[in-house]
């Protein structure tokens, strides 16, 4: 029988340095039988929890206490989706071998009852390792991950309660009932050292795995500042994106040996994280829960040993800020490839900086005007007069030349281009990134999950404090060099305007013959005029969302009353500009609307029905937003636009149920509006009647 190896490491012990050791050795562990499944641990973010052990441990730890079932049973669904996908990844003919950074005792069981579930899975014989490191140790390892973030008390409270390091006995049990004693070993390490593991551990992990003593030789140990400046360093980077998309651009770890280099050579002493007080307070909280597993082992207590508690300080009544000298010292180590990725760091942040981040930005700043002033990276960001705001959603064959577009734009007035990606999962965000790397005017932002509620137009809007917004969707393009400058212009001459927007070429992919201009002149109301007002767009969308310059209206922040998750939102986005003034027409054609089998509308232009089924929910609450926001100002048309969607909607069930039996779309329209559907209804009736009249006087 094929076995199951479950590696489980508190993830503030030497969960890195394990997870960088066997994942340097996978192939290795291949050829001799033992296949090492990396998905409990995606390695593209070094510090970043595994999803699946965190699920587990969300689940049991916190779920219960704050939401009902429904949301439970979603999280229980993703994790035997997770495990479905290690199911498949299984090769029959290996032994498995996990790595699980959680020994809190309560996600055991729902990860072993989901097992059973798969086919692969639940026939190998399971083995459990439990690595432990001395607790003390853990706990300070916890202290520098949330070095400031956190109090003391704070600190005691997540090493307790987050990580159930005081139920470790329940955790064995648990290990013990599912895989059997003979199959559960506990490993301790004596490394104080942060995220790493004393230098046996390797011989001892591959003599259980039952492999040659050659695999645990010369292996990469994690480095970790430990000095407050070196942590006050740490802190300040850490969200910097060390690595991008599963593809190391910037090397944490590499970035920490600089740290451990510097405070090497200025003598930056250690910092302590156990003060004397708490220690004897978790030792009493600990000992009990753990005595066990200390037996096990063959020692006393888990909790600060061999040494004696009496040695340690008390807790200091704050710790010391890092002095720009002490950050001069480590600026002056990093290369200038490192400097300026860190500056451009700094400069995008969408918040304002935090005390240390400040002084490595202004440390960096003045590195740079000494040695590259003429860098275009330079902090803080100047706030722009025109900023091009672009959503980008799988756009990785289009993205480039809208980024060029914007580029080659001869402007007087400086600008900047925003984009955010949308959590792109082909390479639209690597595409923007290398872009951005060398050109200063593009300000990426990276969405690190998919917008469910309009987080996307929220991110990108929040960040606009220009005079004036142009858009350009990540799929279209600028096709005047002189667009922005134009539009600028305009809006400079005619104050009493809130936007303005020109005529835009639609083109169709692989359709050249298609091609066509919007809006078609001759449709315009009252046909071409330099002006328009609210009461012209509010009768039809006249404003292609790439060729609209608005005067921005939320230069201070976006209100409590806007709707970021609307769509179509640009009409919607039109019409609060045009709130603020006229609406300038531009007659020149300045950019190119791109209309391609991935476009949110291209349905539309294959079925108008069923592109009407797909999105008339969300296009009546436009409306019904828009409605209310004018107070019922326009109503009369918009309950026009709305019987629109209805009648369609109603077509559109009507030759389905031809074909199917489905429940009617118009059913949801009715139940979610249910003011609009009596309208249309009575409209319904009105028409009815009229023709019966018709037909009786014939």
């Amino acid at each position: 029988m094929k076995k199951l190896y479950l590696l489980l490491i508190p993830w503030d012990a030497a969960f890195c340095s394990i997870s960088s050791f066997l994942h340097a050795r996978r192939d290795e562990l291949f050829q001799r039988g033992i296949q090492y499944q990396a998905r409990l641990f995606p390695l593209w973010q070094r510090y970043t929890i595994e999803p699946l052990s965190l699920q587990l441990k969300f689940y049991w730890h916190s779920m219960k206490k704050h939401v009902g079932r429904a949301t439970l049973a979603a999280v229980s669904n993703l994790i035997a989706n997770e495990l479905r996908n290690l199911d498949k990844e299984a090769d029959p003919d290996h032994d498995l071998l996990w790595l699980y950074g959680s020994l809190h005792p309560d996600s055991l069981p729902l990860l072993f009852s989901r097992l059973s579930a798969c086919p692969t899975l639940k026939n190998r014989e399971p083995h459990a390792v439990m690595l432990l490191g001395r607790q003390d140790g853990e706990l300070r390892t916890l202290g520098y991950r949330y070095w400031k973030s956190v109090s003391f008390t704070q600190l005691n409270s997540l090493f307790l309660e987050d990580h159930g390091r005081q139920r470790l006995d329940a955790t064995y049990e648990n290990l013990a009932r599912h895989c059997g004693r003979k199959n559960c070993t506990v490993l301790l390490h004596n490394s104080l050292a942060p995220h790493i593991a004393d230098d046996e551990v390797p011989a001892r992990l591959t003599a259980l795995l039952d492999l040659p003593p050659t695999l645990a030789g010369d292996w990469d140990q994690p480095a970790f500042p430990l000095s407050g400046p070196g942590l006050d360093m740490a802190h300040a980077v850490f969200n910097f994106p060390f690595s991008f998309r599963e593809k190391s651009v910037w090397d944490r770890n590499a970035f920490y040996r600089i740290l451990c280099r510097v405070e090497y050579e200025e003598g930056y002493e250690p910092v302590t994280f156990l003060p004397h007080a708490h220690a004897h307070t978790l030792l009493e909280t600990c000992a009990p829960g753990n005595s066990r597993l200390a037996e096990i082992l063959g020692k006393e207590t888990l909790f600060a040993s061999p040494h004696s508690l009496e040695g340690l300080p008390d807790a200091p009544s704050s710790l010391p800020e890092m002095s720009p000298g002490q950050c001069r010292a480590f600026v002056k180590a990093l290369s200038p490839e490192w400097r300026q990725a860190l500056l451009r760091h700094f400069r995008d942040l969408p918040r304002p900086l935090h005390s240390t981040e400040r002084i490595l930005a202004v440390e960096l700043e003045a590195r740079r005007k000494c040695v590259s002033v003429h860098s275009p990276f330079a902090w803080p960001r100047p706030v722009p007069s025109i900023v091009v705001l672009t959503l980008c959603r799988n756009q990785a064959p289009f993205i480039k030349q809208c980024m060029e577009s914007v580029t080659e734009q001869r402007c007087k007035l400086p600008f900047e281009h925003i984009i955010v990606d949308d959590n792109s999962d082909d390479d639209s965000a690597s595409i923007i990134d290398n872009y951005a790397s060398r050109h200063a005017h593009v300000r990426p932002v990276y969405l690190s999950a998919q917008s469910a509620h309009g987080e996307n137009v929220r991110s990108l809007f929040s960040l606009c404090q220009s005079t004036y917004a142009a858009i350009c969707d990540g799929d279209d393009y600028f096709t005047d060099p002189l667009k922005l400058q134009t539009q600028a212009d305009f809006l400079d001459a005619h104050k009493d305007c809130g936007l303005c927007f020109h005529v835009v070429r639609v083109t169709y992919e692989n359709q050249p013959e298609r091609e066509r201009l919007y809006p078609p002149v001759e449709e315009l109301p009252r046909g071409i005029r330099p002006f328009y007002y609210l009461s012209d767009l509010i009768k039809c969308n006249l404003i292609q969302t790439n060729s609209v310059m608005y005067r921005w209206r939320f230069k201070s922040g976006l209100p409590d009353w806007f709707r970021a998750d609307l769509m179509p939102g640009d009409w919607y986005w039109h019409l609060l500009h045009a709130e603020t003034g006229k609406i300038g027409f531009i007659n020149k054609i300045m950019s190119v609307y791109r209309r391609h089998e991935k476009g949110v509308y291209y349905l539309s232009e294959i079925d108008r029905l069923k592109h009407r089924a797909t999105v008339g929910l969300k296009e009546i609450e436009v409306y019904d937003v828009i409605n209310k926001h004018f107070n019922r100002k326009y109503e009369s048309i918009l309950l026009d636009l709305v019987n629109g969607v209805f009648a369609d909607c109603l077509l559109y069930d009507t030759r389905r149920a031809e074909k199917e039996s489905a429940e009617p779309v118009l059913n949801k329209l009715c139940d979610a509006y249910p003011d609009f559907a009596r309208h249309f209804l009575a409209s319904l009736k009105v028409v009815s009647n009229s023709a019966h009249s018709q037909q009786t006087i014939r």
